[in-house]
């Protein structure tokens, strides 16, 4: 009997779609394997040379595996040998997320004690992760409008403070969703910002250059000045009034823009 094991890959192409033969003999010294495969459906053949006097054989997988027919070992797998051949043949698709697990047990005929024990375990390569990043956001204020009051004669006037801000600069922490294969990459962005006194929510799309600039442009929901709901413009009132008897903060929708710095882990896991 041979003891080492033997993978071997077929590739066959058909309508855009691809299906790879892996063969593997089962190994008395390598009972344990696991291998990550590319996206795709795979067929997968085990087999091993025994003594039905002496041996006997089961299975079990998880769901993701499909028993199909034997289709038979190609002849550089065949040896003379006045053996029988165990075999099975599976057929499993492959995803990114994909952890599929397929199980062997080879025991004694004579008291069902355990030969040996064979684990193959199937991972899909992950293409995409969320990336976490840090940088700086430019909220651009459509409506940011703060007032003050004017003396007029002896009384004074609510009018506009002629500083409304139409830039705010957030901090903010991101969330994107990219390729890690390609070096620039489009993805899906969230993310939160804080000033020193305000929180924000940004939602939009990024693009990813060189694994470690992220620019972004969307939308952020976040706190900004209006007229307090009291008062009117050019009203008159009878006294002086602060910045924070007239204002008032809201929350609303403006769109940004952002430049962060991709960090190597989420730094919300451990």
């Amino acid at each position: 009997m041979r003891t080492f094991a033997i993978i071997i890959f077929f590739t066959f192409f058909s309508l855009n779609t691809f299906c790879q033969t892996m063969i593997f003999e089962l190994n008395d010294n390598n009972p344990e394997h696991e291998y990550s495969l590319k996206n795709g459906i795979y067929e997968i053949t085990l087999f091993k040379d025994y003594d039905p006097a002496v041996s006997s054989f089961t299975h079990s997988y998880t769901h993701e595996f499909d028993t199909i027919p034997f289709s038979g070992l190609p002849d550089s797998f065949k040896t003379a040998t006045t053996n029988e051949i165990y075999n099975q043949q599976f057929q499993i698709e492959i995803t990114e997320r994909t952890k599929a697990t397929l199980t062997v047990v080879e025991r004694k005929v004579e008291d069902s004690s355990l030969i040996k024990k064979y684990t193959y375990i199937f991972r899909g390569i992950r293409k995409h992760k969320w990336h976490t990043s840090v940088g700086l956001a430019g909220a651009i204020k459509l409506n940011s409008d703060s007032y003050k009051t004017q003396a007029l004669d002896d009384k004074f006037q609510i009018v506009e403070d002629g500083s409304q801000e139409l830039f705010g600069p957030i901090p903010v922490i991101q969330f994107t969703y990219l390729n890690i294969e390609k070096d620039t990459w489009f993805g899906p962005t969230g993310g939160i910002g804080f000033d020193t006194s305000n929180f924000s929510v940004f939602g939009g799309y990024s693009l990813y250059v060189g694994h470690n600039f992220i620019i972004t442009a969307g939308v952020v929901f976040h706190k900004q000045k209006r007229l307090n709901n009291s008062f009117d413009v050019n009203q008159i009132v009878s006294e002086q009034l602060s910045s924070e008897d007239l204002n008032t903060g809201y929350y609303r929708l403006n769109p940004f823009f952002s430049l962060s710095y991709s960090l190597s882990k989420n730094i919300f896991k451990p």
